[in-house]
Formats: C-alpha cells, structure tokens, sequence
C-alpha cells in the first residue's frame, strides 16, 4: 500500500515551484501517492506551467505556451478551460475546502506537505518529509508502476 501525502501548493509561490521537481522524483521513484491540492492529478500540469511561469518563459501566459505545458503533462487546455467555465463555483468550494484543511494540518504557507497529520512546510524541509516517510516504510517503486 502506498503511502499518502497531501501537498498544498500555488503557483504564486517561486517556492512551490522549488519544491516541484523533487517531488515529481520523489513520486515517480518510491512507493508514495501525492494528492495535490486542489488541482486535479496535476503535479505533472503544477510542474510543466511552473516552469514557465518560474523558469523565465518570456509571455508564458501568451500564444501556444500554456497548451504545450498541459499537453506535455497529459492534458488538454482546452478541456481544461471548459471545466473551469462548467464548474466554477465547484473549483472555488474546492479550493476554499483545501484551504481550510491547510489551515487544520497547522500550517497556512505554501509548499506545505502533510504526512498523517504532520506538516512540512516549506521546500526547504523534503529532506525531513523523506525520512519521515522511511520511518513508516518508503519503499521503491518497481519497475513498471
């Protein structure tokens, strides 16, 4: 069984982006489900659109830039688009019901992973969300999963 960790991320935060790629390494080489939160499945999407918002795309937000990020993490912008013009006060509950949960984990900030209730705060602390996690068993992923 795989073990579950929530992170709480933004893309307003240069921090989160940090912490993005390790995690991404993190989840594709041990045996650990991430639940991004609030956006769905997307540490794929939250790693391909950080690094051109953060690693100095110029007008990441023009042209073709953000469909070629999604499309790259397995997803269609504008499917995407279409969700969030569907769903609106949805994704708003959703992110508004992450939030409170942030807040009850005993953190506020971004990037915050929690691990059974235990809060890492900051990119800065994967090294202790890791050996907390071998505590309770981390394991490699085989090959093939």
């Amino acid at each position: 069984m795989s073990l579950v960790v929530d992170l709480y991320w933004s893309f307003r935060s240069p921090y989160s982006y940090l912490a993005t790629a390790r995690l991404v390494k993190l989840r594709d080489e041990y045996d650990v489900d991430i639940n991004v939160r609030p956006v769905r499945d997307g540490l794929a999407f939250l790693d391909e659109v950080s690094r051109l918002i953060w690693g100095g795309t110029n007008g990441w937000n023009e042209g073709a830039h953000l469909a070629e990020a999604a499309s790259r993490a397995g997803f269609d912008l504008a499917e995407l688009d279409a969700v969030v013009a569907a769903e609106p006060d949805h994704l708003v509950a959703q992110i508004e019901d992450n939030q409170k949960a942030l807040e009850i984990s005993g953190h506020w900030g971004v990037p915050t992973c929690v691990f059974e209730g235990e809060p890492f705060f900051g990119q800065d602390r994967l090294a202790d969300l890791v050996w907390r996690l071998e505590q309770e068993g981390l394991k490699p992923r085989s090959l093939g999963e």
